[in-house]
């Protein structure tokens, strides 16, 4: 059998009754199934084994250790025996063409991740719930008629174009997706120790550095089915204490950004292609040597906008590289949001390059150096911007001390303001 699909489920048999019966008319036959029941109290084993005339079903009891919500999928992964897995969620329901879609996309795309639209859901909204009415009128290969009088029943992703965009990954949404077997596992699988949301977005990263990219397989949609969960503000702080997780863990541009930004692949890929610009600029700036002598910055210390070059003057260094591979101590980040605990950082020393921070790329108009005067705040006990003669006078719309000076203390943060010379 070339596929395995792992559905994941918790006290869902209802909704996993539907799943499991669309799956039994698939028109490629080869396939096997992994459900992996996370301590349900209700009888999905019972529901698994009524299907086991009609499909190739594995039931799998996974006891309520903890909550990693990536754990269930990697128990079913630890089962498979398939070199392609199809990811998808208990309670959405798939066409007939479903798996010869993701199968036929693989055989084009080796060296990729089929994402998978599941109309009907929305990560910040209410779920749309017109699916189940709709379903009762036109079979599930023809659902998607409707969408033509009302598109706003789409998955949000649809009509996205994710070739060519750096952010593509962020759409690796595990409720319906397919991979290589072995990608999975160099990638290094689910983060088991992430308690939060995201865990889906912390392996699509990981594919997309080892060379992974994304498309979408555009057979191989499906319909998410309404049901309950949790609200939309408990939602969000749990999306946003993942994501905080991963950017402590990877310490990386992309995810930087992803925090700053927040949603919208226009605005992160132009934030990640300036900062980058920004990043070569910094190899040009002067060497901080001769400063951090001459001031014997108090430690731990970071760097904010230096090269390797700088690296042993400071316990941190932020590069705005993503072509490093960030460490504990060397971050290919650029420093607006500072990946460590707070007031843990005796001294924050910035070059020049603050300058250059004010601009904006996200929803909320939030300036790229608010976001690191936010950051600083909250992480340094002193704060030091270097302002070397010259420099500014070469910057388009470039930040000035007055302009630095008036933000610092709108946001009352201390602060002082070196010169190299």
């Amino acid at each position: 059998m070339p596929i395995t699909v792992i559905i994941p489920t918790h006290n869902r048999a209802q909704l996993l009754d539907k799943t499991l019966a669309s799956l039994c008319a698939q028109t490629q036959r080869q396939f096997s199934i992994i459900v992996v029941d996370h301590a349900s109290t209700d009888d999905i084993q019972g529901l698994c084994t009524s299907y086991q005339d009609r499909l190739h079903l594995t039931y799998h009891w996974l006891a309520k250790e903890y909550d990693a919500p990536g754990i269930a999928r990697h128990a079913g992964m630890q089962l498979v025996q398939t070199p392609l897995v199809v990811f998808l969620d208990c309670g959405i329901v798939v066409p007939s063409f479903f798996l010869a879609g993701h199968l036929a996309f693989h055989q084009q795309h080796p060296r990729h991740v089929g994402v998978g639209y599941y109309h009907g859901y929305k990560p910040w909204k209410p779920q749309d719930e017109r699916w189940p009415e709709v379903l009762t009128t036109l079979s599930l290969d023809r659902a998607t008629d409707v969408l033509v009088e009302h598109p706003e029943m789409r998955d949000e992703r649809d009509e996205i174009n994710l070739r060519g965009s750096h952010f593509a990954w962020t759409y690796g949404w595990t409720g319906n997706l397919s991979l290589q077997t072995r990608d999975y596992w160099s990638a290094g699988g689910f983060d088991l120790e992430l308690e939060y949301a995201m865990e889906d977005l912390d392996l699509s990263y990981r594919l997309f550095r080892q060379g992974v990219s994304f498309a979408i397989v555009e057979d191989g949609w499906a319909i998410h089915l309404p049901h309950a969960r949790p609200s939309s503000k408990t939602l969000r702080r749990m999306k946003m204490l993942g994501c905080e997780h991963c950017y402590k863990k990877a310490r990386s541009l992309s995810w930087e950004v992803m925090l700053y930004n927040g949603v919208g692949l226009q605005r992160a890929d132009a934030a990640f292609q300036y900062l980058t610009a920004l990043g070569k600029e910094i190899a040009t700036l002067p060497s901080t040597a001769p400063l951090a002598s001459r001031y014997a910055f108090a430690t731990p210390s970071l760097l904010i906008g230096g090269t390797l070059q700088d690296a042993p003057f400071y316990t941190f260094i932020a590069l705005a590289n993503e072509e490093v591979e960030a460490t504990e101590s060397v971050w290919s980040c650029f420093g607006l949001r500072i990946p460590l605990s707070d007031q843990s950082l005796q001294s924050v020393v910035i070059t020049d390059i603050w300058k250059k921070l004010n601009r904006v790329f996200n929803k909320n108009n939030v300036p790229l150096l608010v976001c690191m005067i936010l950051d600083l705040k909250r992480t340094a006990q002193h704060v030091f911007f270097i302002d070397s003669p010259g420099y500014d006078a070469e910057l388009e719309n470039a930040c000035s001390t007055i302009e630095l000076e008036l933000l610092c203390q709108g946001y009352d943060l201390s602060f002082e303001i070196l010169s190299p010379v």
